[in-house]
């Protein structure tokens, strides 16, 4: 058992962090199941699934051609950044 300080921290014990593999500085994932339920999880242990709902959800979802423009732009915006970190020839 452990308790939330009044800055909303938790200290895990140690036999939750050697069973995780977790050490000094990393992070852990508070996972929400279907059932209510709230497990802790090492980042390594985690899948697509269960981060579902964890940076919150849109109002609606985004439209197929919405997806396709934010991929084009960030394409878009990695080329340009590699293009300035290339040498002239």
């Amino acid at each position: 058992m452990t308790t939330l300080t009044s800055k909303g921290q938790l200290i895990l014990p140690i036999e939750v962090r050697e069973h995780l593999g977790i050490g000094a500085h990393e992070q852990v994932a508070f996972v929400i199941e279907d059932s209510g339920t709230v497990t802790v999880r090492s980042p390594h242990e985690l899948d697509l699934r269960q981060l579902r709902g964890a940076a919150g959800t849109l109002p609606q979802p985004f439209t197929d051609e919405e997806i396709a423009t934010i991929v084009a732009e960030e394409c878009a915006e990695e080329y340009r950044h590699s293009l300035a970190m290339t040498d002239p020839i």
